[in-house]
């Protein structure tokens, strides 16, 4: 049996990537992150709220620091956005589409700028969005699949085969 996705590397399939990475392999990196932002918020606060009492205590550092915790809140909430812009920025011209066909002992992807073959041992995780397959191939790389995009089998089918090829469990990412 043979699948066969077609993909367009949209701004909805980067974020689902970017999403599906921050929750699977840079799961730890991610907690990191959120806490050395969550404690410069925390600090800023209790360091700058004694001086709006008083206005002349008021500092022009002060100023800086609300508008690193301000932009370091926005990163916050929009960071799967943030990534997926930026790396709508680095993908090579060519690569936006793909059909991909997954064989037995190997998959292959089919792009304007070529044709490269993937043994499937390269997947380090398998995350599942609402309308994505995400294989995740290290901490930066990763691949989409659209489900809705999917001939061969059906989702459920193409789920078996590739948990059955990788020995790799999908993960539901939401």
């Amino acid at each position: 049996m043979e699948f066969v996705f077609e993909t367009t590397y949209n701004k909805k399939a980067l974020e689902d990537m970017a999403k599906s990475m921050r929750k699977t392999v840079r799961k730890k990196s991610t907690k990191r992150s959120n806490v050395m932002m969550l404690i410069i918020i925390i600090l800023t606060i209790l360091i700058t709220l004694p001086s709006i009492k008083n206005p002349e205590e008021i500092k022009p550092i002060f100023v800086f620091d609300w508008i690193v915790v301000v932009v370091l809140i926005i990163v916050w909430f929009f960071q799967d956005k943030i990534n997926a812009y930026v790396a709508s920025k680095k993908m090579i011209k060519g690569s936006e589409k793909a059909k991909c066909t997954f064989k037995e002992e190997v998959y292959v992807s089919d792009a304007q700028i070529g044709k490269t073959e993937f043994k499937y041992d390269c997947i380090l995780e398998i995350a599942e969005t609402e309308n994505y397959f995400i294989f995740l191939l290290d901490k930066i790389h990763a691949q989409a699949y659209d489900k809705n995009m999917l001939s061969g089998g059906t989702v459920d089918e193409f789920r078996k085969f590739i948990e059955e090829k990788t020995n790799i469990k999908v993960k539901k990412v939401k």
